[in-house]
């Protein structure tokens, strides 16, 4: 199968955005103040591809000491898990997450 990598942006500011927001094709809910995880639906993402910016700061994966996202890759979603224990979407935050993305030609 003849595929290409597409990349694919998401920006939104929590509360104000509305949502959901077509990335790829695919409508993307976002996260509300509170929550911690936000899930793409956007299928053949490439490992290791997604990047978070929070407020323009490019955030580290997997860090129990500060602000930091775990991603979790699967065939059809990845989903995005802010951390450590506590740390949350909140209103007015602004995020930028970017990935690559196999599409079949």
């Amino acid at each position: 199968v003849v595929s290409t990598i597409v990349a694919f942006d998401l920006e939104f500011i929590v509360g104000t955005t509305s949502s959901p927001q077509v990335v790829n094709g695919v409508n993307v809910t976002l996260p509300t103040d509170g929550t911690n995880q936000i899930i793409l639906p956007l299928e053949s993402v490439l490992n290791q591809s997604v990047t978070v910016e929070k407020d323009s700061v490019p955030l580290p994966i997997g860090l129990i000491d500060r602000v930091s996202y775990t991603p979790i890759y699967t065939n059809t979603s990845v989903t995005i898990t802010l951390g450590p224990s506590g740390v949350n979407f909140q209103n007015g935050d602004l995020f930028v997450i970017r990935g690559l993305q196999y599409v079949s030609a």
